[in-house]
């Protein structure tokens, strides 16, 4: 028909025959290919027809766009940019889904995408045009339009804040799914500097059909969507919460990645909006080896360290090689360093591969000028020996790049304390680093831009002057005058990390006034278990440096008793005090537990043999420091060496036991002799002014190893 005279066509006839000849898409082409595509006289036609669209109705032109896209043929581009230029007149006669539709195939569909044509006219007239779209659109073509305009970079903005001021009176005649779809639509492609559409959001958690109605899927869609914007949804994560366990089973069971994958995105939700569902996050592990970005599992593992997940940390742990491969970037593998931290859980596979990418990932950040990162990739380290190499080689590495920068880039104070504080809480002796670190004193306890100082990097700078037992003059005086911003800017833990460092430094003489103060702030917030034990040796710690600090509030005061109870219970089980005592028992040495160390104190020595004064100190694992490469330097920690100080101040002779093998030796009398050398070992050191330590492993006596300079 087209090819007798398709010049004599008028447009709503040239509109019939293309929507037929899309219909039928003509016969095909021994190679596959459609013949129309091959016909010049179709292909003249085509040419000719974006002079006519003017001539058609609006509805026609987005029928004729759409068939135009059915057949594909090549040379589409002409027809879609007379299309753009009829953009006013589409925007004020189209229908709102006519309009969504013909925008829709500007962009491709989810099942044939094409990359974004022009659209300079929409682009041009739609605000102008917005309110009035959006006045005469239903839920359906409004969620499709949001869509299409924030994929083509059309400003979308106006047709948010309508949804936002008109969604008290038009959210409750909309669907569960079409609440869905509006509030995906607006969180998949935010418009930069549109404030957070609150009204819809709240709208929404007061539909009450929604919770009941909503499929899992639409579920898990708007609470993403609500996170994006950390708007809350408290009636409808509620609701949830009495269903976690059944909408987790319903995603799992469906064939359908993406909302299998929803699940994923509805756990990480309700963690981000301040209520995670433990029962949501311990679904999660079959879905982990369908998660294909790492960034994607490492946001996840970010938001289940907010719930108790451990066989979600367990199973992620399984996955150490994809979180942390040659591509890892640091920012992931930092948050998800972060995350296993926080959980509790050992993952050895994942410390293990983190160790042996350290460097790399220290490398990629220095790359990349993030020195921020570079923070955070030591901040998140746990404590241990079997951990830092990595790191603290590439810290080594690049230490000359860190300082010069430090003073320049933002989040360098954050940085340099964060460095400091991992290499101390690891017992890391970094050659390089640590020692530089005297000059940074007065830099770490800085102000940042607006008078700020960052707690982080004082904390970091405080742990790591006294594990290494550098005095720290400069820091510990500019803290002491910035005392009032630091309180106001840190939490309690915080606080109460930095006092047990003071105490335990050779400065805690000195700085009375500070240790009081420091001390007095921490009754204002919650505290762990560990920073508790910390504010008790604190406390015994500054009564040895000839400060005493004024009790604490009553509530507290119980609260550092217990923990103090729950750890002296623990070390009571411990196979190495077992192990004294018995090769003690066997030698007839008169010896008792739990002594104070002092008439009055509150702090036990685990084993003491009062008639010769002596003390039996515990030597464990993070007694001594470590070199950058893990090897043993045999240096006392700065807190070991402010605890022995403490015993020797409280008038203690000191008998060190080193354990490092789990249990005894049987052969060659091993148990015999280890008690007659405890026994002449507390002889030897309440005749000597040195200490004296026991290798409980080799039963090798080392007389004079510490010194009083040591102690002193």
């Amino acid at each position: 028909m087209y090819a007798s005279n398709p010049s004599s066509f008028d447009a709503p006839s040239r509109a019939l025959l293309l929507k037929r000849l899309a219909g039928s898409k003509g016969p095909s082409l021994p190679s596959g290919k459609c013949a129309l595509h091959e016909d010049p006289r179709f292909l003249r036609f085509l040419a000719n027809l974006p002079g006519h669209l003017g001539g058609m109705g609006p509805g026609q032109v987005g029928g004729a766009l759409a068939d135009v896209a059915a057949i594909a043929p090549p040379g589409q581009g002409p027809v879609f940019a007379a299309a753009d230029e009829q953009a006013p007149r589409l925007l004020a006669g189209c229908k709102p889904a006519q309009l969504a539709r013909i925008l829709g195939l500007f962009h491709g569909s989810v099942e044939a995408p094409a990359p974004p044509r022009p659209t300079p006219g929409f682009e041009k007239h739609f605000p102008a045009e917005a309110a009035d779209i959006a006045a005469r659109s239903d839920p359906a073509s409004l969620a499709s339009l949001a869509s299409s305009l924030s994929l083509l970079s059309i400003p979308a903005g106006p047709l948010y804040s309508h949804l936002s001021l008109s969604a008290p009176s038009l959210l409750p005649a909309c669907s569960a799914a079409e609440v869905s779809a509006l509030a995906f639509a607006m969180a998949t492609h935010p418009v930069q500097d549109f404030p957070p559409p609150a009204a819809f959001f709240a709208a929404a958690d007061a539909k009450p059909s929604l919770p009941k109605k909503a499929t899992p899927t639409q579920l898990a869609r708007l609470a993403w969507a609500a996170s994006v914007y950390r708007l809350p949804l408290p009636s409808l994560l509620s609701a949830l919460s009495s269903r976690a366990s059944s909408v987790a089973a319903s995603l799992l069971s469906s064939p359908s990645p993406a909302d299998r994958l929803s699940l994923l995105h509805l756990a990480v939700a309700t963690a981000d909006l301040g209520r995670p569902e433990p029962a949501l996050f311990e679904a999660l592990p079959p879905l982990l080896p369908e998660v294909g970005d790492p960034a994607d599992l490492a946001a996840l593992l970010r938001a289940a360290a907010r719930a108790p997940a451990p066989s979600l940390f367990e199973a992620a742990d399984a996955q150490a090689r994809f979180l942390l491969g040659d591509s890892a970037h640091p920012a992931p593998a930092a948050a998800a360093a972060w995350a296993f931290s926080e959980s509790g859980v050992a993952a050895p596979r994942f410390w293990g591969e983190f160790d042996r990418v350290g460097t790399r990932l220290v490398n990629k950040a220095v790359g990349r000028g993030q020195l921020k990162l570079l923070g955070d990739l030591a901040g998140h380290y746990v404590s241990g020996r079997a951990v830092g190499r990595g790191v603290a080689v590439g810290v080594q590495k690049h230490r000359y790049w860190i300082y010069d920068e430090c003073r320049e880039k933002k989040g360098g104070r954050y940085a340099v304390g964060m460095i400091a504080g991992m290499l101390g809480r690891v017992g890391r002796h970094s050659d390089g680093f640590l020692w530089e670190l005297e000059n940074l004193g007065e830099f770490l306890t800085g102000e940042e831009d607006g008078g700020l100082v960052v707690p982080a990097a004082i904390e970091g700078g405080a742990l790591a002057f006294t594990q290494v037992g550098y005095p720290g003059g400069d820091f510990w005086a500019s803290l002491e005058r910035r005392a009032g911003k630091f309180e106001a800017h840190s939490d309690a833990p915080t606080r109460a990390n930095v006092l047990w460092a003071l105490a335990a430094s050779a400065s805690a003489g000195r700085r009375g006034a500070l240790l009081t103060r420091l001390w007095a702030a921490c009754a204002a917030g919650e505290l762990g278990e560990e920073q508790l034990l910390r504010l008790g040796e604190a406390r015994v710690l500054a009564w040895t440096a000839g400060v005493r600090l004024p009790a604490a509030p009553a509530l507290l005061e119980e609260e550092i008793g217990r923990a103090e109870a729950a750890a002296r219970k623990r070390r009571r089980e411990g196979k190495l005090v077992r192990e004294i005592t018995r090769a003690l028992d066997r030698t007839k040495v008169a010896y008792e537990r739990d002594v104070p160390l002092a008439p009055g104190s509150p702090h036990l020595i685990d084993v003491a043999l009062p008639d010769l004064k002596v003390a039996v100190h515990l030597d464990e694992k993070d007694s001594f420091m470590w070199g950058r490469k893990g090897e043993g330097t045999g240096r006392d920690t700065g807190f070991t060496k402010a605890r022995l100080r403490a015993l020797r101040r409280a008038g203690w002779h000191v008998l060190r036991v080193r354990h490092t093998q789990p249990s005894l030796p049987a052969r060659q009398g091993g148990k015999a002799k280890f008690g007659e050398w405890l026994r002449e070992g507390a002889r030897e050191a309440h005749e000597r002014a040195g200490g004296v330590l026991v290798e409980h492993h080799t039963f090798e006596r080392q007389y004079n190893l510490t010194t009083d300079a040591d102690y002193y």
